[in-house]
């Protein structure tokens, strides 16, 4: 658990961190050219993983065999993905000044469509606590939009 916990944590960070490096970046870019570089740049970077890996993908797919059902999954979380990753970039392109916005609600809003889909899609417990605290989420984020001065 404290292991997922830290890669949490490190991934958040992460997170936390690109929409700044990308508004740096985008003054120097276009939204569209930005996104294509980094895919560009996410790929090589997986291609290192693959062949570096000691959990080989190669072996994987040759073992279980690439199967249609899953793939579809994959093929639409990648598009989502993609689309997602083009109204982000674009929102931060149009209106810099309004990253923290941005990134809330586009950092935010996803949490509650998760653990929503989960309960849906997959079973998973919700209790009173957690839509209090989802409820307080949708305050929060509504009253920073509100009255955000820029």
């Amino acid at each position: 658990m404290i292991d997922s916990l830290m890669l949490s944590f490190a991934a958040a960070f992460g997170w936390g961190f690109s929409p700044i490096f990308a508004r740096i970046a985008l003054k120097h870019y276009d939204n569209i050219t930005f996104i294509v570089i980094r895919a560009i740049f996410v790929g090589i970077l997986c291609l290192g993983y693959i062949l570096f890996s000691k959990n080989s993908i190669r072996k994987q797919i040759t073992k279980t065999g690439v199967k249609s059902k899953p793939f579809l999954y994959l093929t639409l979380a990648s598009l989502v993905v993609f689309l997602g990753s083009i109204c982000y970039y674009t929102a931060i392109y149009k209106k810099s000044q309004d990253t923290i916005i941005i990134s809330l609600i586009s950092y935010i809003i996803p949490l509650l469509v998760i653990t929503l889909a989960s309960y849906i899609f997959f079973g998973d417990k919700i209790n009173s606590k957690m839509l209090l605290g989802m409820i307080l989420t949708i305050i929060g984020v509504s009253m920073v939009v509100y009255y955000n001065p820029n």
